[in-house]
């Protein structure tokens, strides 16, 4: 931990929340579901639960919860940024995820993998033997 203005910079149960709810806010997720996802997580990194519902992020809640999330051990930040990333929805706006890609970045941990997009089937993996019949049946036409 580094200490900045006097302070010791921790991870605490309210700046894991902090980063919840700053997510959930850009992906349009309800505030319900982010503090049920951030228990999760504070369970798992093994925080002490204490410390209730944020409110409304500050930059300066944000900025201590960046702080205490770099000051986590190097194996539990990954953790934290499966488990923010778990939280978006499947059509997250790109922002959204870039998003969250900076907040690895800023914690020193390994960004969340790309969604992965359906690859699309070439075109003649697409046509069915019917299709071909009916094709080649309007040119004979």
């Amino acid at each position: 931990p580094s200490a900045r203005a006097g302070r010791v910079d921790r991870a605490d149960a309210r700046s894991i929340r902090v980063l919840f709810s700053v997510v959930a806010q850009g992906a349009q997720v309800s505030d319900a579901k982010a503090e049920r996802a951030a228990n999760a997580a504070i369970r798992l990194l093994e925080l002490d639960p204490i410390g209730a519902s944020t409110g409304a992020p500050t930059a300066e809640s944000l900025d201590r919860a960046l702080r205490g999330a770099a000051a986590l051990p190097p194996l539990a930040r990954p953790v934290l940024v499966r488990q923010l990333a778990s939280l978006l929805p499947a059509d997250a706006a790109p922002e959204v995820r870039d998003a969250l890609r900076l907040l690895s970045v800023a914690i020193d941990a390994p960004p969340p993998p790309r969604p992965a997009r359906p690859r699309p089937r070439p075109a003649l993996e697409r046509a069915t033997v019917d299709e071909d019949d009916e094709a080649l049946a309007a040119i004979d036409a």
